[in-house]
């Protein structure tokens, strides 16, 4: 399915409680996507923040070339940050490039879009554009931790 994803250009949003599995999710998907040799990059948001800021030479290389994206821990935006709305801006002209070069995105957060806006770490134009592109997925229940240890 992973040349599905590419050829439909669909996105992928995880979302859940603590330590669900959403990174572990994310990954192998991404590990099936290298065997497959597709190019591949992970970032968790704080990365993403800092490269956007600063748009470094690798920038394209590592946001808009690649064909499966990873964007790690999307809760972790910070909110009213005096360069929140310039970050918005820029995390939504990457990701409509992405769009129009038919790039994936895969998305971890331990919140739901709706609640990304409400608490204003995510703008409702960049929540839109995400919810419009992805099949979202809610992992619900214990940690991985407490299923191996049998809790």
């Amino acid at each position: 399915h992973i040349n599905n994803a590419r050829d439909d250009n669909t996105w992928l949003y995880f979302y859940g409680n603590a330590r669900s599995g959403k990174t572990l999710l994310a990954t192998a998907i991404l590990k099936e996507a290298i065997r497959k040799r597709y190019s591949v990059r992970m970032y968790t948001i704080n990365n993403v923040i800092n490269s956007l800021m600063n748009r470094d030479e690798y920038f394209e290389d590592d946001f808009l070339n690649p064909d499966f994206l990873l964007i790690d821990s999307l809760n972790l935006i910070p909110k009213h940050s005096t360069e929140h709305t310039r970050l918005s801006d820029m995390l939504e002209q990457v990701l409509n490039e992405r769009t129009l070069n038919a790039k994936v995105c895969i998305f971890t957060s331990n919140s739901s879009l709706t609640d990304l806006v409400k608490e204003e770490q995510l703008s409702e134009s960049v929540s839109d554009l995400i919810h419009s592109k992805s099949a979202t997925v809610n992992l619900e229940g214990k940690s991985i931790e407490s299923i191996i240890k049998g809790e």
